[in-house]
Formats: structure tokens, sequence, C-alpha cells
């Protein structure tokens, strides 16, 4: 089962997929500027043994996004703490 949710940082909204209902949460990321449509069959896998938080940061979904390293982390960093 897939759900949507969206993460507050600055002025981003940034979606996140949830995937399953394990105990044990894993955040995935998958890359700066990557979609998690593109590794949607492994995160199933995942799914059914984990939580799999993932978090869109693509750039097509978010013109604001940092296109720098430090900016991509702050991103990040604010998924993570919601999760925690």
């Amino acid at each position: 089962m897939l759900r949507l949710e969206h993460v507050r940082h600055e002025t981003m909204r940034i979606p996140v997929e949830i995937r399953g209902t394990a105990p044990d949460p894993l955040l995935f990321l998958p890359g700066m500027g990557v979609h998690p449509r593109h590794y949607e069959s492994g995160l199933e896998r995942l799914a059914r043994h984990y939580t799999v938080i993932a978090p869109d940061l693509s750039f097509g979904s978010h013109p604001q996004l940092p296109s720098e390293y430090a900016g991509y982390l702050a991103c990040v960093d604010a998924v993570a703490a919601r999760i925690a």
C-alpha cells in the first residue's frame, strides 16, 4: 500500500511516499534530483520488511530544490526529523 504525505522545509512541501507497515522504518534516498518511481519494484520488495519512507526530491517536482549538495542534505534532514 502506498500513501503520500508532505514534509515542510522552508518554502517547500516535499512529497514523501510511504510503503509498508512494518515497525522498522527505512529512509530510502533515491538520489539528488531523482524521483522514487524509478525504484518502485525495489521499494515494494523492501516494504515487505520495513516501512519505507522515500522523499521525492526530483527536480521536476521542485523547481526550487537547491541544486547544491548542502541544500539537498537540508531537505533530507527535514524528512528524517519528521519520521524520527
